[in-house]
């Protein structure tokens, strides 16, 4: 069911925000909020900053996870990854909004 799922999305950009939210344990809000220097590929972590309650956290980031968003970083732009860029204006949602990402 969870590849069904994750292959009914259309668009690649919209696979990669369901499949991180999903893999990571985002909320809507900390997927908005997440910028590409958040993602440490090296040690496979995502740094959640100011989550819920004003907390920061460390959630890990599957290495099928990382792969992926390498692969689509890189096919994209060749760009640093320490780039100060919240990652879902990389992948270019006109209105990000929990509603949206929601009805993705």
């Amino acid at each position: 069911e969870l590849k069904e799922l994750f292959a009914a999305p259309q668009l690649l950009k919209h696979r990669i925000v369901l499949t991180l939210i999903y893999s990571a344990g985002l909320r809507g809000q900390e997927a908005i909020n997440l910028k590409i220097s958040d993602i440490d590929f090296e040690r496979k972590t995502i740094h959640i900053r100011q989550s819920k309650y004003k907390k920061d956290r460390i959630v890990p980031l599957s290495d099928y996870m990382a792969k992926g968003l390498l692969k689509y970083i890189s096919s994209k732009w060749n760009i640093s990854l320490k780039i100060n860029i919240k990652f879902i204006d990389f992948v270019k949602f006109r209105s990000a909004r929990v509603q949206i990402i929601s009805k993705v």
